[in-house]
């Protein structure tokens, strides 16, 4: 991992915590093998997904990432959509969200999830999704957020709810 933190693929501090990135601007994918493929595997599905989504909101225009267009995705909707895809639903993602809630430290997902809360509550609200919503709500979803460039709209457009009235229900769950 020492070798990893001296990347120049970007000026950014990588601290231990940091299993890869996918860099905005140029879509490269950059992680360190740490000898799990198990691990290993997780991360680069993960990263992947970043990729894929990143060239269908954005494609080459790179400022378009960095301009009003991307503060219209939470941090949420990305990093859950990279959990979710690369792992689904499990169960410490589960109990971790369960634990949250349980102790009032998550709000809806109207907003953000601050820290690791927006992978795993973005995990865990996206496979609620499929389940309550019908499978391949969230892969619906995603395409709506390209068409509409506007979450609020492309929820209510995909499962006919808010997404305050999903997150209000997600969070009951939960408790």
């Amino acid at each position: 991992h020492a070798e990893f933190e001296q990347t120049n693929v970007t000026r950014l501090p990588l601290h231990e915590g940091i299993g890869g990135f996918t860099e905005i601007f140029k879509n490269r994918i950059v992680l360190p093998f740490e000898g799990n493929y198990t691990d290993f595997y997780h991360v680069l599905k993960h990263e992947m997904v970043h990729a894929v989504v990143f060239d269908m909101l954005f494609g080459d225009n790179a400022a378009a990432m960095v301009s009003h267009q991307a503060s219209q995705f939470p941090l949420w909707v990305s990093e859950g959509l990279a959990e979710y895809a690369s792992l689904g639903w499990d169960l410490g993602s589960e109990f971790f969200m369960v634990d949250a809630t349980t102790f009032g430290y998550v709000a809806p997902p109207t907003g953000d999830f601050g820290g690791f809360l927006a992978y795993k509550g973005g995990q865990i609200f996206l496979h609620f999704l499929d389940r309550v919503y019908g499978k391949g709500t969230v892969t619906r979803l995603l395409r709506a957020m390209v068409d509409t460039r506007d979450l609020p709209k492309a929820f209510q457009k995909v499962t006919h709810t808010s997404l305050e009235e999903a997150g209000e229900i997600w969070l009951r769950e939960l408790r």
